[in-house]
Parts: C-alpha cells; sequence; structure tokens
C-alpha cells in the first residue's frame, strides 16, 4: 500500500511526504495498521529502496524491486532534460532494476 501510494505521488519534498500520510492514513485504519508520520512512512519507503541484494542469491525481493523503481521514476521526474523531436523519449531503459 505504501509503494502504491509513493509511486502516484512521486514525492520529491517533506511537503509531498505529508500527502503520502494523507492518502495512507485513512486507508491503513480501515486495515487496522497504525497512524504513521511523513517521516515514519519516508523512512520505510528509504529502507527498501535502500535494501541490498543478497549476496549468492539471484533474486531481488519483489517489493525491494518496486521500491527501487520507484525511486528511479522519482529520479525521473526531478530531472529536466532538453530532448530534441527525433531523439527516443522512452525511460523503459531506465527503470530496469535487481
Amino acid at each position: 500500500m505504501l509503494l502504491d501510494i509513493t509511486r502516484d505521488i512521486l514525492p520529491l519534498g517533506k511537503n509531498s511526504w505529508f500527502k503520502v500520510e494523507s492518502r495512507f492514513d485513512p486507508l491503513g485504519e480501515s486495515q487496522h495498521f497504525p497512524v504513521r508520520e511523513a517521516d515514519a512512512l519516508k523512512r520505510k519507503f528509504l529502507l527498501l529502496k535502500n535494501h541490498a541484494k543478497r549476496t549468492g542469491d539471484p533474486d531481488c525481493p519483489e517489493d525491494i524491486k518496486r521500491a527501487k523503481r520507484i525511486q528511479r521514476e522519482i529520479d525521473l521526474s526531478a530531472s529536466v532534460l532538453s530532448l530534441g523531436e527525433e531523439e527516443d523519449t522512452s525511460y523503459e531503459w531506465f527503470l530496469g532494476i535487481c
């Protein structure tokens, strides 16, 4: 649920994490999750996206893959690029992880 909301909002700064909080808390309460502050949600997301792949295990857990992809999308949304009309504007190649 946190990853879905984070993907929808793509939070860049502290105010954006308050938006994540405002969407997470009502949904979390309906599923009996405790109310969480924006900083706690951000820390949880950062914990997932900074998780290293285990040595000797070729498989990366799905939540970690998703968090890393979402972080790349956040990074891309913050970037300012100047692209010509003939250049490929597809960023799918950039989102491959693990």
